[in-house]
């Protein structure tokens, strides 16, 4: 190697040396350099800054069944587990999560008039498992009624008038009385039963059309507003009482499943794709402030924040070995080039 040729080498070493120390050095003018750099990107049109082919690949990557499996899969089930284990033991209530203006909020949401949905009413209210607990709760209601005003059995019924005769009204005819009313109750049951087969199926559709009639009475709206007013007055650890570690891995990877399968759907894909050409033939040439400005983002980015919270990452990226390789290959070729 010639003496000029060390001289190169020397100087780009020390050149590669003296960049990364001030990359990572100074955090003061990384903290300027992120300020002038979310500047730059706001003033940046935004069909410089959004490729509809490169975020699909982007997104696909995401979806790639290694990544769901070997990183999404596993860093959502440990956030989960991660909450639900601590609400196991938290005491706060859940009304003391909530502001007094999103309480306001909510009210007015329980206030609006015409919030129900009829279809998902029906769905719940019209189903055999309702049906059924319907009808064994009339059955139950006759069946004490019967017991109670039976005139087989009230005082005012035959047993009074029979009272009423003194000894004159016993014996035999008390006897064939007795008899009667087991018969009798013997033959109501079924007679009840068959009634009621019929009945509770009629009856489950009048409740859900009284429901859906009646969503908008003051009573309704006292009714939503006190169930919620009961979950604001729950702590957290009974919120999640009966959730067990199973239950709640079941329900993370059912979320997880969901999301996987409905991102990647053809109908997905399209809607993506179509969201993101209106948005470029919309706003294309438009400043990203703009753009953002116009869909209500009219905060500027804080980027002394932002700085400050990555720097540590970013200090620890200038003095890896993937940005001294990069470097050093920008100073070799300014050299090359120089000696062209």
């Amino acid at each position: 190697m010639t003496d000029e040729k060390k001289r190169d080498a020397a100087m780009e070493a020390r050149l590669v040396k003296f960049v990364i120390e001030e990359l990572s050095r100074d955090e003061d003018a990384f903290r300027a350099d992120v300020a002038r750099a979310i500047d730059g990107l706001m003033a940046t049109p935004l069909e410089m800054l959004v490729d509809p082919a490169r975020v699909e690949d982007a997104v696909r990557a995401a979806l790639a069944k290694d990544q769901v499996e070997g990183a999404i899969r596993p860093i959502s089930k440990s956030i989960h587990m991660g909450v639900v284990t601590a609400m196991r033991h938290d005491k706060t209530k859940l009304g003391e999560l909530v502001p007094a203006k999103a309480r306001a909020r909510i009210d007015k949401l329980l206030e609006k008039k015409r919030t129900t949905n009829e279809k998902l009413v029906r769905q719940l209210i019209e189903q055999e498992a309702m049906e059924a607990t319907l009808r064994d709760v009339i059955f139950d209601a006759l069946k004490e009624f019967n017991e109670k005003f039976n005139p087989f059995v009230a005082d005012w019924g035959l047993p009074g008038l029979l009272k009423g005769l003194g000894r004159f009204g016993l014996g035999p005819l008390t006897k064939s009385i007795d008899n009667v009313r087991v018969e009798f109750d013997k033959r109501l049951e079924p007679e009840m039963r068959k009634f009621l087969q019929g009945f509770s199926r009629r009856a489950v559709r009048r409740m859900a059309d009284l429901v859906v009639q009646n969503g908008d009475d003051p009573k309704f709206m006292a009714l939503r507003k006190s169930m919620v007013a009961f979950l604001y007055d729950q702590e957290l650890r009974e919120i999640v009482a009966n959730v067990d570690d199973e239950s709640a891995e079941l329900w993370n990877a059912i979320g997880v499943d969901v999301a996987e399968h409905a991102l990647v759907l053809d109908a997905s894909v399209k809607r993506r794709k179509e969201i993101l050409e209106s948005l470029l033939r919309d706003h294309g040439k438009q400043p990203l402030a703009r753009v953002l400005e116009k869909y209500g983002l009219g905060a500027k980015p804080d980027a002394n924040a932002i700085a400050r919270a990555a720097w540590p990452v970013a200090r620890a990226i200038f003095l890896g070995p993937a940005a001294k390789a990069r470097v050093e290959s920008i100073v070799a070729k300014f050299f090359e080039s120089e000696q062209k």
